[in-house]
């Protein structure tokens, strides 16, 4: 079975290659970076995991079921791919990753005999399942909504679902090493669905801007362990001007970069996380403990706050929304798009609307600290959406091994048609960029303070935004704590 699958992968692969552009520049002679061969998965070890050895069970005649919650409010038109469609698709269509997800599906019928479907609702899944609903085998959904639900004791401790090998490529074990508590999990990250992939924040930057300004390559500052937030500041403050000549700084005007301005997602977290921090790590005693280096953040927010705030050097994305009166995201987005910045904070879901763009586009990982710091680290978007497992699962057996499997199945399926074929040779335009995309999966990293109900997020942007870490979080550290301990306390109930 493995030897077919991985056939299979390279087929899909090398028949997508043949179709893509082969006018991309060589990688600098001295990058210690190097790109993941596209047509080769079986000699990458991301793709290279044997089979997981699962009972032969007949589950002929039964469903295994996914639901999740329709939001039609909260969904991005400009989205690349919704994150059910990585879930369920109604047949083939020649799109490599709805035909990847349709093949996998079918594979796990023609294994098990059960057939694979989707309910989407607008009913909140927990409500359903403590209302005694048993027909939900894997919930889908947003991780806060998840944190948010689980003191209902809707979700099961995702170990004791038999068979699931969480600390396997395909389970995201970075989800586990950040969220675990006590050695329980109620909400996990697989490869079944990639929005925690698609969701996690970078940078994008405009070539003929960096050309024009004769600026270094962020590329070449990347390889050359030199892309630091000094200088990627640097270059900020270097690209703007009034360019219309009006008096007024507005839209149609050049700045060094856009940012987001969000609680949960604003461009100081992005950057705190980048620098290797976290806000909890994990306890022997506790549990989960707050784990906030206070100096580290006033000093960041110190570095940070005088130029992504000044708003002839940048924007944010609720700044540009007051400037149009489009929404905040979509008008944010078409500034990019249009050459109007330098950087803009965005997320690999944005290339389906960059893919238009005259300009040419570059990718880098959210900016080192220091050099002195030795790896990046890309903060997985708090409410990209994860899996839970429904205390009502009738047959534990069955939901385990066919998630499982599914889960390993994408690996060598879904993964590729999205990773390697949609976002690296569709959407991107270069080799280097490739390589930065490569540097930024390996580098996501999840945080309990995020996925969990502990506000930590929230406080910590009011202290970039009140220019004080001691005037916020700080003040507000006993708070935390204590709201950080009762739901912990919560979290030892649901045994």
């Amino acid at each position: 079975m493995k030897k077919k699958l991985l056939a299979a992968a390279c087929l899909l692969l090398a028949f997508a290659a043949v179709s893509c552009t082969s006018e991309t520049p060589e990688k600098p002679a001295d990058s210690s970076e190097s790109p993941s061969s596209a047509s080769e998965p079986e000699t990458d070890p991301r793709y290279d995991i044997p089979e997981p050895e699962l009972p032969e069970l007949d589950l002929t005649g039964q469903k295994y079921t996914f639901y999740t919650q329709v939001n039609l409010e909260n969904e991005d038109p400009d989205e690349l791919f919704h994150p059910r469609d990585f879930l369920w698709v109604e047949g083939l269509i020649g799109e490599v990753v709805n035909d990847a997800v349709f093949n996998r599906n079918l594979k796990v019928e023609q294994k098990f005999g059960c057939k694979v479907t989707m309910t989407a609702d607008e009913t909140r899944p927990d409500v359903l399942i403590m209302a005694g609903d048993s027909t939900i085998d894997m919930v889908c959904g947003g991780s806060v909504l998840f944190g948010d639900t689980i003191y209902t004791g809707a979700y099961m401790n995702f170990k004791d679902l038999p068979y699931c090998n969480l600390e396997s490529e395909y389970w995201n074990p970075s989800c586990v090493r950040d969220t675990v508590y006590k050695g329980k999990l109620y909400m996990m990250a697989n490869d079944v669905c990639l929005s925690p992939l698609s969701t996690t924040g970078f940078l994008y930057f405009n070539k003929r801007l960096v050309a024009e300004h004769d600026l270094e390559s962020p590329y070449q500052m990347v390889y050359d362990n030199t892309w630091t937030i000094d200088n990627f500041l640097s270059m900020v403050k270097m690209v703007h001007g009034d360019t219309n000549g009006d008096g007024i700084y507005d839209t149609e005007d050049l700045y060094g970069a856009l940012v987001k301005a969000e609680f949960r997602m604003g461009c100081f977290l992005q950057f705190y996380f980048g620098s290797g921090k976290t806000f909890t790590v994990e306890d022997p005693d506790e549990g989960r403990v707050i784990a906030v280096d206070g100096d580290f953040a006033q000093n960041l927010i110190d570095k940070l706050y005088p130029v992504l705030e000044d708003r002839t050097v940048c924007l944010n994305n609720y700044k540009v929304r007051d400037m149009t009166g489009d929404t905040k995201d979509k008008a944010y987005k078409t500034m990019f798009l249009e050459g109007h910045c330098l950087f803009i904070q965005e997320e690999i879901a944005a290339m389906e609307l960059f893919r238009n763009m005259e300009d040419d586009y570059g990718i880098v990982p959210n900016p080192k600290y220091d050099s002195n710091q030795s790896d990046y680290y890309h903060r997985v978007f708090p409410h990209a959406v994860m899996f839970a497992a429904p205390v009502t699962i009738q047959d534990l057996e069955k939901t385990g091994a066919v998630t499982e499997y599914m889960a390993w199945l994408s690996h060598y399926t879904v993964l590729p048609a999205y990773y390697e074929i949609t976002v690296k040779q569709k959407r991107t335009r270069d080799e280097d960029a490739v390589n930065m995309l490569d540097i930024i999966r390996r580098s996501m990293v999840f945080e309990f303070g995020d996925v969990y109900d502990s506000y930590m997020p929230n406080y910590m942007w009011n202290s970039y935004t009140d220019r004080s870490f001691s005037r916020k979080f700080g003040a507000s550290l006993k708070i935390l704590q204590k709201r950080l301990k009762k739901y912990t306390k919560m979290l030892d109930s649901l045994d």
